[in-house]
């Protein structure tokens, strides 16, 4: 699991897919690792993707970098409407504060992947690790 952490500390931004009906929508986002196990994305309360997890909050998410090294991760959000994860959320996201403020956190909503299964694969150097967390 360390793998993975270390991964997302350099490529936290990639595509969050989910579901919209019937069919596949794919965002870009960032994920943020705030040290408490799992993963948390964010996201503005009234976007098309808070409305999609409301519905189905089963997602995929993969991140790339410049080798084309790449980590998907698959797993079932949970709602997080904890204040101060929120506020820790900003402090630690490379991107949230450009959207959110202290007088924006009600228009702020958190999902936490806490748990789900992860594919590591570094096809250049034939490496591949997948796993449980």
């Amino acid at each position: 699991m360390k793998e993975v952490i270390d991964f997302l500390k350099l490529n936290s931004f990639g595509n969050l897919a989910t579901c919209d009906g019937g069919e596949v929508d794919n965002t870009p986002m960032e994920i943020v690792d705030l040290g408490d196990g799992g993963f948390y994305f964010y996201m503005q309360n009234s976007s098309d993707v808070a409305e999609h997890l409301r519905m189905n909050a089963c997602v995929s998410f993969c991140a790339t970098d410049p080798e084309y090294k790449f980590l998907k991760l698959k797993g079932k959000l949970v709602l997080c409407d904890d204040l101060n994860k929120k506020i820790a959320l900003i402090q630690k996201s490379k991107f949230a504060e450009k959207i959110f403020d202290d007088r924006q956190l009600e228009n702020m909503i958190i999902y936490h992947l806490s748990k789900g299964i992860y594919l590591l694969n570094d096809i250049q150097n034939g490496m591949k690790k997948d796993g449980v967390f």
